[in-house]
């Protein structure tokens, strides 16, 4: 596939190049705006110590460019970690000083202007990592006709975003963040961390963190009163590191594993063209996308620091009897590519009816070479791939229709119907693998290794209806239903589900000062019968599945071997629900200087039927928005967002040792319900202190999350887990920021800003505090920590305007 990327990437780019190449015929200099004829009298006159002057005073001078430059410091206090948290998207992970830099140059168009062009250079936070420039150059051909002076627009974009993970990781690898990465002289190996002596004297540090840079442009031309072509291009480069779990299986018990920094070295390509109709009457388009993804790196090597599996295990079933050496290998993300058609249109029947309808087919495509079955024991393959690559090949075509019309001058009706299918034309193929080089020949038919892939298929139907009735010129009720149909393959344990949902709102504006509405809607969905142990049917050979019926005393769907969970566990999208949805909003602004924005929602959902899974959830949400201007030189707002989610999951202890006969026996039963709360203020203003002179802007914002559980266990929980189990702690995440900035004219056109910013963040998360590298016995961890830290940002600029 790299070679037909590469050519169809070629074709691209030198399209781009011409599409951009236009920007370059922009005329030189700018076009001064409008200014007040010297003789002109101001509409109104304006007296000053009791006498009508004879002219009014000009204008002030528009200016529609402006150039930002100065200086900013930035340092971060880590009290466990966090540089990197602050600086994750901003680019301040540094401390030390840094460039302000910010331009827009832009040209109008005025009365009197022949070419009626337009053309803009933008550039924002130049000094920084993520920075964006963009170029435009336009003409809107509106004088003239079109057949002699056609409208066009030229533009260019660049950008660059980085995301910075965290910068105190630890890992015993040499090579980290590369394609091959290994151990130091002297590593002892063991079958648990604990037992490998030279773990922690061999830690590096390793920061994770990528960098995305997109460039682009594209171009619009309107070459008839209705008709309009427009294409675009955008190549994207990503590098950098991301963590990924580097898994040794082993001949019993757990496998083992390490979290490792791969490297990220993605190339995207993009493209779009687009031809556009538009009528009175009718509005029509035909676009085509193209999406190309390449992986410049298509796998990692690693050693194995684990004594795996140990001496002495059963070599007759296939394993090796010495210690594994060597190098693992795994699989990164696989070049693809998508295509997409997509035709859009609409019809205005008469003014008061209207249809729109979308039609699209997709391709998704994806052939990236497959890796061997066993790097680390390629003497056990005797049964080679079914094929090179996974030739996998997805359909989807798509298409929408809405009717809209208002009946009467009270009455208004909707319609909508989707359809939604994805055929999944990707080959089925026995795979005989070997998971984690924990074998060192390949399994058999009849073993539980050898596994058939699920090229999964859905087909989806929906219909929508909805009216309204005007009451009262202020006063509208609108009811709705909805039915959506998901036909699934035969790989899934359900076939096939069904949701409908009734819906009612009502819209007010009772007086002039105030608005709102309020929204119920009630949903129930039901599937077919919920067959657990259909995945495993369909993903494992006949040979498998006849094994393990072999002296099967029960039936078949109580045989232990057939069944990968407890039978009575639901997946929470397949399983029956019901939903209970309450919304509602209310506006009041009793004056022009004041105005009050109320929004909440409440949502239930509720999973009778589900023995095991997810039984409950709810959310919670409510929002307060509040503007207050005095004065023209002076505004304030404050918000207030309180938002809960709430989970009740019920599970099941089971294993060899303690399993009960009854699958719903009760002493097995375990719950954790799950609650995430969150709450959020702000507040600030814009005060112009002196009038034209001296501006001054404050804005605070509190945040505060707590996500907690509380768990229950059976007795046969309680006696697998040694009698007793620890409490989870709360996460929590709490974060303060203020911001204050003021902007000093020095003169009409040159502005003096000094900004201050402090943030202060805070976070305990047991899943990171005190969690070094060999804490866990089966697994080499990172080590990262909870993010905990306060900022400062100082800045210091001068702007200068200009025409």
């Amino acid at each position: 596939m790299k070679s037909y990327n590469t050519y169809l990437k070629i074709l691209l780019l030198a399209g781009g190049c011409l599409f951009t190449a236009g920007l370059y015929a922009a005329e030189e200099g700018m076009e001064e705006d409008v200014m007040a004829d010297e003789g002109m009298a101001a509409d109104e006159g304006m007296e000053e110590e009791g006498m009508l002057e004879e002219e009014g005073e000009e204008l002030p001078p528009l200016y529609t460019s402006e150039f930002e430059a100065g200086i900013g410091y930035s340092t971060t206090t880590t009290f466990s970690a966090g540089a990197f948290k602050f600086g994750e998207y901003n680019g301040l992970e540094d401390d030390g000083a840094f460039a302000i830099g910010n331009l827009k140059f832009r040209k109008y168009s005025v009365i009197g202007d022949d070419d009626n062009d337009y053309w803009e250079l933008q550039g924002t936070n130049l000094g920084l990592d993520p920075r964006n420039v963009y170029g435009e150059y336009s003409h809107d051909g509106t004088y003239g006709d079109y057949g002699n002076n056609s409208g066009y627009r030229l533009f260019f974009e660049y950008d660059q975003i980085p995301h910075n993970q965290f910068e105190d990781g630890q890992t015993p690898f040499l090579g980290a963040g590369t394609t091959n990465q290994t151990l130091p002289v002297g590593w002892v190996p063991s079958d648990s961390t604990a037992g490998m002596t030279e773990l922690l004297s061999s830690l590096n540090n390793v920061e994770l963190e990528t960098e995305r840079q997109r460039m682009g442009g594209g171009f619009r031309w309107d070459f008839t009163d209705h008709w309009a072509a427009s294409a675009s291009y955008r190549h994207e480069n990503k590098e950098g590191t991301d963590p990924i779990g580097a898994i040794f299986g082993t001949s019993g018990g757990n496998p083992r594993g390490s979290v490792i920094a791969v490297p990220i070295d993605y190339e995207f390509d993009e493209f779009n063209a687009n031809l556009a109709y538009t009528g009175k009457k009718g509005q029509a388009s035909l676009n085509y996308h193209l999406s190309l993804f390449e992986n410049n790196d298509n796998s990692v090597l690693f050693t194995n620091p684990f004594e795996n599996p140990p001496r002495g295990w059963d070599v007759g079933a296939g394993y090796s009897e010495a210690p594994v050496a060597g190098q693992g290998q795994l699989s990164l993300f696989p070049d693809n590519q998508a295509h997409q058609v997509q035709f859009a249109g609409g019809y205005n029947f008469t003014p008061m009816t209207r249809a729109t309808t979308t039609i699209s087919y997709s391709r998704w495509l994806q052939d990236q070479n497959f890796l061997p079955y066993s790097h680390l024991f390629p003497g056990g393959i005797a049964t080679p791939l079914p094929r090179s690559s996974l030739d996998g090949d997805i359909a989807t075509l798509f298409a929408n229709v809405n009717l809209y019309s208002r009946l009467t001058n009270k009455l208004d009706a909707k319609a909508r119907y989707t359809y939604e299918d994805r055929d999944n034309k990707t080959p089925r193929d026995v795979y005989l693998r070997m998971p984690n080089d924990s074998a060192a020949t390949q399994p058999a038919l009849a073993d539980a290794n050898a596994r058939i892939n699920w090229p999964y298929e859905m087909t989806r139907h929906l219909v929508e209806l909805d009216g309204g009735y005007r009451i009262t010129p202020m006063t509208k009720l609108q009811l709705g239903y909805v039915y959506e149909r998901k036909e699934r393959d035969d790989f899934s344990e359900v076939s096939d589900t069904d949701e409908h949902t009734g819906k009612v709102r009502l819209s007010a504006t009772p007086f002039n000062t105030a608005s709102g509405w309020i929204k119920y809607s009630h949903s129930w969905l039901d599937g077919s019968d919920y067959v657990a142990n259909q995945p495993l049917l369909t993903g494992h050979t006949q040979d498998f599945i006849d094994d393990e019926l072999t002296g099967c005393a029960t039936p078949p769907n109580e045989c232990a071997g057939l069944f990968e969970n407890n039978p009575f566990i639901r997946k929470y999208h397949f399983a029956n629900r019901d939903r209970d949805r309450v919304q509602a909003a209310i506006n009041f602004y009793p004056t022009e200087k004041v105005d009050f924005t109320v929004n909440g929602e409440y949502r239930d959902d509720d999973y009778d039927d589900t023995p095991f899974g997810l039984q409950k959830s709810r959310r919670y949400i409510a929002t307060l928005d509040a503007g207050w201007r005095p004065t023209d030189r002076f505004n304030a707002y404050a918000f207030g967002t309180y938002e809960v989610y709430q989970y009740d999951q019920r599970g099941y202890e089971h294993s060899s040792e303690f399993a009960p006969v009854d699958p719903l026996d009760p002493d097995a039963i375990w719950t954790t319900d799950t609650e995430d709360e969150t709450f959020m203020a702000g507040t600030g203003f814009e005060w112009f202190v002196v009038e034209d002179k001296f501006k001054l802007n404050l804005d605070f914002i509190w945040s505060q999350t707590t996500t907690s559980f509380d768990q229950t266990l059976g007795g046969v929980a309680i006696a697998q887990v040694g009698g007793t189990h620890a409490v989870l702690p709360d996460v929590t995440t709490d974060l303060y920021n203020i911001s204050v900035k003021g902007e000093y004219t020095i003169k009409d056109n040159v502005k003096a800003r000094l900004g201050y910013m402090y943030e202060r963040y805070i976070t305990h998360d047991f899943g990171l505090d005190m969690v070094d590298p060999d804490t866990l016995t089966n697994v080499i961890l990172l080590g990262q920590q909870s993010p905990n830290y306060s900022a400062h940002v100082f800045g210091l600029s001068f702007v200068y305007e200009f025409q």
